[in-house]
């Protein structure tokens, strides 16, 4: 009897345990969310051109003290985020011919207007212009200068 008593304990044991076994099983499924990211590009062009540009100042010779000539620049957004185009430090002013005795560097000047620009958005373009100036007070010694103007620009986003 104590034999039947204990196989029927193992039999119920072992129903307890199949079924808890089962009431614990599940089905599973797994999925993975996968994608690119890419950063923007910053990128100006200068009349159309990237890196630095020779530009024509109007009128480029003759300029009589008081006397000034103006160049327009246009930039473009080559970009793929909006930027803002400011200028990067003081434009620089060097002789680049001087047959004369130095030519004062208070006799010149040289301004940018435009600047800055704000939000120029992808595919836009804007304009600035760089006026150089010969002072009034320019002597004899400027006669036949020629000068090399640069004005730097930097967009950021």
């Amino acid at each position: 009897m104590l034999k039947k008593l204990i196989m029927s304990g193992l039999v119920l044991g072992g129903i307890v345990a199949t079924v808890s076994a089962g009431s614990y099983a599940a089905f599973t499924d797994t999925g993975t969310a996968t994608g690119t990211v890419s950063a923007a590009t910053v990128d100006i062009l200068l009349n159309g051109s990237d890196g630095t540009v020779a530009v024509a100042f109007a009128p480029a010779g003759n300029i009589i003290p008081g006397g000034s000539s103006t160049q327009t620049v246009t930039v473009y957004n080559n970009g793929s985020v909006p930027v803002n185009v400011s200028q990067l430090g003081l434009i620089a002013i060097s002789e680049v011919s001087d047959p004369g005795a130095d030519c004062l560097p208070a006799s010149v000047s040289a301004v940018a207007a435009g600047l800055p620009i704000s939000g120029l958005a992808p595919g836009g373009s804007a304009n600035f212009t760089v006026t150089f100036t010969l002072d009034i007070g320019a002597g004899n010694e400027c006669q036949g200068t020629q000068w090399q103007i640069n004005t730097t620009v930097e967009a950021t986003t």
